[in-house]
Formats: C-alpha cells, sequence, structure tokens
C-alpha cells in the first residue's frame, strides 16, 4: 500500500487591537485535539529588528538570538535551541528557523496545526504571508468603547510592560483601536483571512467556532466550548497578570468597564473619535458566505 501524503500544516496568526478578547479566542481553539498553541512569541516584532536600516539590509535584529532562545523558554521547549543555526543573522534565517521550531512542536503531539497569537503581528501581516508558507490569519473585531476602556486601565496599572503607550493618555488608546480597525479592513476580501466579531463570539460561540474551524480545514469539536479554560492557563505567562480574566466563563460582563472608568466627558470624547470607524463592514452577510462556503 503506497504512503499517504502527509497533509500540509495549519499555520494559524491570531491579530487585532490588544484587549479585544484575543486570549479567550485563542484558549477556544487552543481546546481543539488537532490544534496547539502557546503564550505569545512578539516574533516578528521583537526578534526581527524593527531598526529601518536593518530591516531594508534584510538583517534581524542584535539580539534576535537571545530573544528567540527566551520564545524556547516561554513556550516550554528550551531544549530545541538546534532548530536555530548558528551563523544566522538574516530575517529570512530567523523566520524559517521559526516556522521549523513551530513545526516540530506540533508533529511531537500529533497534532495537525498550529495557532501563534500575539495581536501587535497585524502590523506585521504582509511580511508574515512572505515568510511563513500557508499562513494564514485570524483577526478579532472588537467595539470600540470596550477596547479603550480596558486598554486605558490595563496600561495604567501595567505601564512598565506597555511601555509604547503612555499611561493615562487617552487619545493614544482611541488612536491604537482605530488603526488596527483599519489595518484590519485592509484583509476583509482577502480568502487566507477570517474576521471574527468578539460580540458574536460571546453571543453565539458554538456558532463562531464551527465556521472558523471550516475556514481552518478542521471539523468543529464541543470540547473547544468545554475545555478552553483549562487550555487557558498554558497560553499565559506569569507576568502576565493582565489576562487573568480570560479563563472565566463565556459571558457578557454584568457592567461595562466604559461606563464605570470614563466620566461622561471623556466618553463623549471616546464615541466622538470613533464615529469615523463604520463596523458594520465587518459583518455583511455576504462577505461571510463568501469566506465560508456551504459545505466547505
Amino acid at each position: 500500500m503506497e504512503n499517504m501524503p502527509a497533509r500540509p500544516m495549519i499555520r494559524l496568526f491570531l491579530v487585532g487591537c490588544p484587549r479585544s478578547g484575543t486570549t479567550l479566542l485563542q484558549s477556544l481553539l487552543a481546546a481543539h485535539s488537532q490544534l496547539l498553541s502557546f503564550p505569545e512569541t512578539h516574533f516578528f516584532t521583537k526578534v526581527l529588528s524593527p531598526r529601518p536600516l536593518l530591516r531594508n539590509l534584510g538583517l534581524a535584529s542584535p539580539h534576535a538570538r537571545t530573544r528567540f532562545y527566551r520564545i524556547l523558554e516561554d513556550i516550554g521547549h528550551p531544549h530545541m535551541h538546534t532548530h536555530l543555526p548558528r551563523f544566522t543573522v538574516s530575517r529570512r534565517q530567523y523566520s524559517r528557523a521559526f516556522v521549523a521550531l513551530l513545526d516540530a512542536v506540533t508533529q511531537s503531539q500529533n497534532k495537525q496545526g498550529w495557532l501563534e497569537k500575539t495581536p501587535r503581528h497585524l502590523h506585521h501581516v504582509d511580511e508574515i504571508r512572505a515568510r511563513v508558507p500557508g499562513a494564514k490569519f485570524i483577526h478579532l473585531i472588537r467595539n470600540g468603547e470596550d477596547v479603550i476602556a480596558s486598554l486605558y486601565e490595563v496600561v495604567k496599572a501595567h505601564p512598565e510592560r506597555w511601555v509604547s503607550m503612555p499611561a493615562g493618555d487617552l487619545d493614544s488608546c482611541i488612536a491604537r483601536w482605530i488603526e488596527s480597525i483599519e489595518r484590519s479592513q485592509h484583509y476583509l476580501a482577502a480568502p487566507d483571512h477570517a474576521i471574527v466579531r468578539y460580540e458574536q463570539l460571546i453571543e453565539a460561540p458554538r456558532d463562531v467556532l464551527g465556521h472558523l474551524c471550516r475556514f481552518i480545514g478542521v471539523s468543529f469539536e464541543e470540547r473547544m466550548l468545554e475545555d478552553a479554560r483549562h487550555h487557558a492557563a498554558t497560553l499565559v505567562l506569569p507576568h502576565e497578570t493582565w489576562k487573568q480574566g480570560v479563563s472565566q466563563a463565556i459571558e457578557p460582563p454584568r457592567q461595562r468597564k466604559f461606563d464605570r472608568i470614563f466620566s461622561e466627558v471623556e466618553r463623549q470624547h471616546i464615541m466622538a473619535r470613533i464615529a469615523q470607524v463604520n463596523l458594520a463592514r465587518f459583518d455583511r452577510p455576504e462577505r461571510l458566505c463568501m469566506m465560508f462556503p456551504h459545505g466547505a
């Protein structure tokens, strides 16, 4: 009997604005028997240098090796350092090693694919597309009031972990959400991108996950809803205390943080700023039908 060809590795990237619920969606998908996930790697934001000169030359960050080894520790596989060749300097080489690492970890657990969740990788979609064969992207979209309130609160509480955003600067939180929505909008019609509304995930998790499973190429499993909270604990690093709520049950909050932490003047300011963003474009039925055709 001839050997059946190996199925292609599923390589998924979950992106969006921070505080949109990406860790919750990650934990739901990580509960699938054929998908593996792990703490945020920040690979394309930290290992590959943001310095324009090095980027233009195709070189990685001077600290890339140290950061790559940190990823190995964070995902629980420090012994797999051999996946990074000794003389690795280019962005292409590091990207190849990163993909090989995640593929190897996934294969060692007899799973069909992996899911990497770093929200800010939304800013690196085009490079990921170019460097990760077969990559698919899942964008999580959440309404501006809730995201901005959560961002504002967490940046004030953990300024040392959110150095790119000044603590107490409401406008920077608003701008971050608007920019993220605009970036996701660019990929609305792309077949390798799926758009998920957080509010729909909370209201009908089984339906949303069913659509996502068809997009990914796996069958929906009830365990995704039953075991998500168990998997959430493996996806959060000890210092990421702002993610503690992800292990809670899927349900709408009893009181909106937006109403609790902002004054009336601040709420009006936020609503005026985000009025320019039309989230309805992410809800078009024809887009969902195109992305998830019947019987796919």
